[in-house]
């Protein structure tokens, strides 16, 4: 089973520096009320996205391709100034790109864009998208029926 949990801890411990810049970084909080939690000038907040899988690689238990998009949302008052948006994307793009997580990929940016700007307290929020990939395997149900035809398949359900 694919672990997303050591993903975002390890993409977390990548971040961690940026602390020292007064930039909070932390993955996406069980409890939504420690999300609302007021941060000084910028965060980063790591979280599991998504995933596609590829074809079967084999056929005794069902392994493909997973490719994984974790998703670090960046969150600053600010665009342009230090450790504004503009600065934290190349601030995180030079900690995260290449970086090898132990039954992974190297990461990769996938995609960069805005998410919202919040009317109270003016803090601008974009999505940063990266990739890895792993491979995904999940056990085979060796007791469903196998089925040559459609006709079976009507044949044994009585559907016509």
């Amino acid at each position: 089973m694919i672990d997303y949990t050591s993903l975002e801890t390890a993409i977390v411990t990548a971040l961690a520096p940026l602390r020292s810049a007064n930039v909070d970084v932390m993955a996406w909080p069980e409890l939504e009320i420690e999300f609302a939690k007021p941060f000084a000038d910028s965060r980063l907040t790591v979280v599991y996205h998504s995933s596609e899988y590829g074809g079967p690689i084999s056929a005794s238990q069902v392994n493909s391709d997973e490719t994984v998009s974790m998703q670090i949302m960046i969150e600053a008052r600010t665009l342009r100034k230090p450790f504004g948006i503009y600065q934290l994307k190349a601030a995180v793009l030079e900690k995260l790109v290449g970086l090898q997580v132990p039954n992974w990929t190297k990461l990769i940016p996938a995609k960069f864009d805005m998410s919202e700007r919040s009317e109270k307290g003016g803090v601008w929020c974009y999505n940063l998208v990266m990739k890895t990939k792993a491979v995904s395997q999940q056990e085979v149900n060796d007791d469903l029926p196998i089925y040559a035809s459609l006709t079976s398949i009507s044949a044994t359900y009585g559907v016509q």
